[in-house]
């Protein structure tokens, strides 16, 4: 069976390789262990914040990682909503969760 990667591996590689960073380097900058970056590559996901942590380190914002090819997917909503959520404080994010899973709790 092919081991497909995940949309989220293929965009931080190709950024990486764009920006001539290497797993070690951004290891050195984010503080991530160079086997979890690893990880990521081969396709685990990593979380939201450590998304923000990594993205801060190759000078992107979360909405700028997900508006790279491997996420035309997304709409011009969703992308809206990730930008806006980029720009609030955690206290703000928080609330922001908390209320969107209230919303999908009520589908």
């Amino acid at each position: 069976m092919k081991d497909e990667k995940t949309d989220i591996a293929k965009e931080l590689s190709r950024i990486c390789k764009e920006k001539g960073i290497s797993r070690y380097s951004l290891s050195k900058r984010t503080g991530i262990p160079d086997s979890t970056l690893q990880n990521y590559e081969n396709g685990t996901t990593p979380n939201f914040s450590t998304l923000e942590i990594i993205c801060e380190a190759l000078g992107t914002t979360i909405a700028g990682f997900f508006q790279g090819d491997c996420f035309s997917y997304f709409t011009e909503d969703q992308e809206e909503l990730m930008s806006l959520f980029e720009k609030m404080g955690p206290d703000d994010r928080q609330r922001l969760l908390a209320f969107a899973d209230g919303l999908a709790s009520d589908l």
